[in-house]
């Protein structure tokens, strides 16, 4: 069917064009034709309304281009048969005047198991609901319900104000009716909500967590929340998961980490242990090789699952932390020495400055000291260490 008053003859763009394109097109007629850059040209008052108009004109094309859906309308329809059908589809109509009411945040703390294996959590939620008492009305019947004798009844009302020799009128709501433009007396009030035509609520909620569920995305319950009588939609509940967190696993997206402590010959010679996983199993690791310190090893598809798609699962990386024996006497030295074949060997002594001596030290830092505060005390306890806490190089001594 071909279309009378082309809308994308108005933006100077073809029937193909892309979104990019329309876009494109409508800013820099916009900028030409925009109202707070005519207002400066030096053009006659006719000539300023006509480009105001033609602005007015692209500006709506480029409102229905610019929506895919009421481009597809278009494209159907034509501009008078699309406006038809906007006439004669009264759900449309209203879906675009639609007002939906505050939502509501709730935070719960979940545990990692209850976000492997999935669990319901059951949540009290305080909301705002419509009295059923009055209808929300807020009257103990509607005839009681009077024009504002403040605002007569437009809701707002005009306060002029002076500063220094400038009159300034503000359009404000009325406070006597909150801006309703009607009032209702007090002894007519509705006893349940005191006039509010609202009331709060506390209800309970069954919240399903899937196996896999990402506390990264909110669970969201879709016009379950506040009701107000201005809205014409209940708001929606946003629940926000924290998890709790975890003794001996740490979650990174669908993998989980798990850190293990090993003792130096198990790092060297090889290790079995047993890993408890999240749902209960006792899952028995064992390694022949030697393990090697900040090294990640994996256990694949032992990880979290996806949540919808129970067929693609992470991994279970562990990490070892390899404990070191606190002192060894020099007959052990020497037989490691004797295993490994290791021999100590040092390079030429010909440009040695300073000797110096590892020992264990245990006095902090400087902590919160100044540096005048630091260099008083080195000066005053040449033979302390002021370093963090740990193994530390003693203070050389000049050769």
């Amino acid at each position: 069917m071909p279309i009378k008053s082309s809308l994308y003859e108005i933006l100077g763009v073809s029937q193909n064009a892309s979104q990019k394109e329309i876009k494109y097109a409508y800013y820099e007629l916009a900028k030409k034709m925009h109202p707070d850059k005519i207002s400066h040209e030096n053009i006659t008052e006719q000539e300023k309304k006509k480009l105001s108009d033609k602005f007015k004109e692209i500006t709506s094309a480029y409102e229905t281009l610019s929506d895919i859906e009421k481009r597809k309308k278009y494209d159907k329809y034509g501009d008078e048969e699309h406006n038809e059908f906007e006439f004669m589809n009264p759900f449309t109509r209203f879906q675009k005047q639609q007002t939906k009411s505050a939502k509501i945040v709730q935070k719960i703390n979940v545990t990692l198991e209850e976000l492997y294996t999935g669990a319901k959590k059951n949540i009290s939620i305080k909301k705002i609901i419509a009295c059923k008492t009055c209808n929300a009305t807020g009257a103990n019947d509607p005839k009681n319900i009077i024009k504002c004798k403040i605002c007569k009844g437009h809701g707002k009302i005009n306060i002029v104000k002076q500063f220094m020799n400038f009159m300034q009128q503000i359009q404000m709501d009325c406070s006597e009716c909150s801006g309703n433009g009607k009032t209702i007396l007090k002894e007519h009030k509705c006893k349940t909500c005191n006039g509010n035509k609202i009331i709060e609520e506390i209800v309970k909620y069954e919240i399903e967590i899937k196996p896999g569920t990402d506390t990264k995305i909110p669970i969201i319950l879709e016009n379950k929340g506040n009701e107000f009588p201005e809205a014409d939609l209940k708001g929606d509940i946003i629940i926000i998961l924290e998890q709790i967190k975890h003794k001996r696993f740490t979650r990174n997206n669908l993998n989980l980490i798990y850190e293990h402590d090993l003792n130096v010959i198990d790092a060297l010679c090889g290790t079995k242990f047993i890993i408890e996983h999240l749902d209960g199993r006792k899952i028995s690791i064992t390694y022949e090789n030697i393990i090697e310190p900040n090294k990640n090893y994996y256990i694949r598809t032992c990880g979290m699952l996806h949540k919808n798609n129970h067929n693609i699962k992470g991994d279970l990386i562990i990490k070892f932390n390899i404990i070191y024996p606190k002192h060894i006497t020099s007959e052990q030295k020497q037989e490691i020495k004797r295993i490994f074949n290791h021999e100590t060997k040092i390079e030429s002594t010909k440009d040695i400055s300073f000797n110096a001596k590892m020992e264990i030290y245990t006095k902090p830092i400087r902590d919160e000291q100044s540096d005048d505060e630091y260099t008083n005390e080195n000066n005053n306890n040449n033979n302390n260490y002021n370093t963090q806490s740990g193994i530390n190089m003693q203070q050389c001594s000049q050769q």
